[in-house]
């Protein structure tokens, strides 16, 4: 995929904030939206932030001095799809807006758009929660999207079960030319070391998975 093209995309409605997550990685709450599509097996979504605060108002909610989401998500979600259909002509797209199959607000946070406040909302440091959620179900295998929403920082995203990164096979240590010494891992051929792993190796030990290796 094009990401250039994509931010285009996004960018003529202002959206700035987006991501993608295995479909697989998210909390199904309305299962029988999936259901009325039996053909349709999803496999990624693609999630969207749309800001709504347009300046203080008097006795109306923030969210309802804005234009009708309701409105702006099918448009935007017509024209998000189009787009999607052209890059891939034999994929299946479904897009929703405050109604979707799965808990945007878990997604969105699983996708790094974020964290969930303590009154279960999406805190985003730039929109705070002032946030609409939009996503797009497909059956487009995930790899073929952007799984972060900051790619010049990221290299790469890769997904390993645990079973990949407790085998002592797939462990061993690094030295740096300074003489540190550190925990690495073998995903797949890539190293993974440093500040990572160290986090990995932490992981992997408080919760009981660590073999010898």
């Amino acid at each position: 995929m094009d990401y250039a093209s994509l931010d285009a995309v996004f960018a003529s409605e202002g959206i700035t904030q987006y991501a993608a997550i295995p479909f697989s990685a998210c909390r199904v709450t309305l299962q029988r939206l999936l259901d009325r599509e039996p053909g349709f097996v999803p496999r990624t979504v693609l999630l969207y932030l749309v800001p709504y605060y347009a300046g203080p108002t008097e006795n109306l909610s923030l969210y309802a001095a804005s234009r009708d989401y309701h409105l702006f998500f099918k448009s935007f979600g017509e024209k998000l799809i189009g787009y999607l259909k052209r890059v891939f002509p034999d994929g299946g797209f479904r897009s929703y807006g405050d109604h979707s199959p799965i808990s945007e607000t878990d997604a969105a946070a699983k996708a790094g758009l974020e964290v969930i406040g303590r009154n279960g909302l999406l805190i985003n440091p730039e929109y705070a929660s002032l946030v609409f959620i939009g996503d797009v179900v497909t059956d487009v295998p995930p790899e073929n999207f952007p799984l972060c929403r900051e790619p010049a920082e990221v290299a790469s995203v890769h997904q390993l079960p645990i079973a990949h990164l407790v085998d002592p096979a797939h462990r061993f240590q690094v030295r740096t030319p300074r003489g540190w010494v550190g925990p690495a891992f073998d995903a797949n051929g890539l190293v993974v070391w440093g500040f990572t792993a160290l986090v990995l190796a932490d992981l992997l030990q408080v919760a009981g998975w660590e073999q010898p290796w």
